[in-house]
């Protein structure tokens, strides 16, 4: 359940303020006249509308809430327009008939732009002009039942996901996050579908050669991999079918063989970025029942290097990404040894994308999905390496700053940093953009909520 952030101050007043994002403590710290106030706290985001009218029907005298703080969200424009004119553009969990005396009777008085400009005086004049004290309305008990959302709200991308090894491994991270944060929706086969946006899953194989993992072989046959391989690998297209990836890339009706293109054009300019091959046929898949999932093929070269992206408008992540990727991971190493033939060069296999728009679990594999996500569930766990290095951090001799030094796998030195606060540390990491803001965030807050518990202390997110 969410804890409310807020203080209260003088339950007399009438006067409350919502400072949003911005920290309570340090606008309360302040106020020269604090006695005037109610209670002060934060929203985040717009759901927290929610506890803020409970609050109001807990203190009946509160008739003027203030806005004065950063607005990171829709929350300051939300509380406004349902105060003004009763659009409730977020997840309402009261009736309007429960909140109707509370929305009639408050006023909410606007100073996000004095925030921006610092200007705390206004702040106090507002206060003062409408602080009184007295009764506005019946004190109103308002419940707030959470409901478990069936899947995310939001349609959301893909978390990249990395390997150097498997691609086992990756499709249960892939299966991981789509089970559980994927976007409930229809499909075109008349049952449900999870759906994450542009799932990234990229396999650095860095010369090694990967064998398939037997792991794979009690959700799919092994024959089922190896069919595929023949399918992306050559032109062959029986009779009975449209078309095969292959033959869509080795003998397109309009752009002719395009893996020997891709092979001649960066046999004679390995730094080439015009290295593709299209799958899509313009004349015949607009409309079509069945147009090709694979799109796309991009080849590029980057020192020793042979990488290898493939983009698919619709993925299924349970039956068919472990056959694509596998299949792709065997038409990179084809065309890499053909530009090592063509250009007698020794390029090695780098690193194999699959970019997956639609990247989706139907409904009727959910189940199965749970299982193998229950049985396999230690492996996402597993330790692997990141090819952006590693972090190493240490005090330096006079016990007065943090070293924070990233080097590569082999410990060369990528950057050195040296920072006397927490605060300046995170901003620094965050700049590296290595780690998303979100996580740099989580990390030093969980820290803080296990390092209270350990001392028995309360912890208060985003508090010293």
């Amino acid at each position: 359940m969410v804890q409310k952030d807020i203080i209260q101050v003088n339950p007399e007043s009438n006067v409350a303020i919502c400072t949003l994002w911005s920290k309570k403590e340090n606008i309360l710290k302040k106020l020269l006249k604090k006695e005037k106030i109610s209670t002060i706290g934060t929203l985040y985001t717009s759901y927290g509308i929610n506890y803020l009218l409970q609050t109001l029907g807990k203190n009946p005298k509160i008739n003027k809430v203030i806005l004065y703080g950063a607005d990171l969200s829709t929350s300051g424009k939300d509380i406004i327009n349902l105060f003004g004119r009763g659009e409730r553009k977020f997840n309402m969990v009261f009736e309007e008939n429960e909140i109707k005396d509370i929305i009639n009777s408050v006023d909410i008085l606007d100073l996000r732009e004095e925030y921006k400009k610092n200007q705390i005086e206004k702040l106090e004049e507002v206060i003062e002009k409408n602080y009184s004290e007295g009764l506005f309305r019946k004190e109103k008990n308002l419940k707030i039942s959470e409901v478990e959302v069936p899947s995310y709200p939001l349609p959301i991308i893909g978390n990249l996901v990395w390997d150097d090894s498997s691609i086992f491994r990756p499709w249960l991270k892939v299966l991981n996050q789509i089970f559980y944060n994927g976007f409930e929706k229809p499909s075109e086969y008349g049952e449900l579908q999870k759906e994450l946006l542009n799932m990234v899953v990229s396999i650095g194989l860095y010369g090694k050669t990967y064998e398939l993992e037997e792991d794979f072989f009690e959700y799919i046959k092994r024959e089922e991999f190896e069919e595929h391989v023949r399918e992306v690998t050559g032109p062959e297209k029986p009779k009975d079918m449209e078309y095969t990836y292959g033959s869509r890339a080795f003998s397109h009706e309009i752009a002719g063989n395009q893996i020997e293109k891709i092979i001649d054009y960066l046999a004679k300019k390995p730094y080439t970025r015009r290295a593709l091959t299209v799958l899509w046929d313009h004349k015949n898949d607009f409309g079509n029942k069945f147009p090709p999932c694979i799109d796309l093929y991009q080849g590029l070269i980057s020192g020793d290097y042979y990488n290898h992206t493939v983009y698919l408008r619709s993925n299924d992540m349970e039956k068919g990404w472990p056959v694509n990727m596998y299949g792709q991971i065997r038409l990179a190493e084809y065309i890499k040894n053909k530009i090592n033939e063509v250009a007698r060069t020794d390029y090695k296999l780098g690193i194999v994308t699959l970019i997956s728009c639609s990247a989706h679990l139907y409904e009727h594999s959910w189940k199965t999905v749970k299982d193998i996500l229950e049985k396999h569930e230690s492996r996402l766990y597993d330790f692997v390496p990141d090819p952006r290095g590693n972090y190493i951090i240490y005090h330096n001799e006079d016990k007065d700053s943090v070293i924070i030094e990233n080097r590569t796998q082999e410990q060369e030195l990528i950057k050195k940093i040296s920072k006397k606060s927490l605060n300046e540390a995170i901003k620094e990491i965050r700049k590296s953009a290595v780690l998303s803001d979100h996580a740099v965030y989580l990390g030093k807050e969980i820290t803080k909520a296990f390092e209270k518990l350990k001392r028995k202390e309360d912890y208060v997110q985003d508090r010293v």
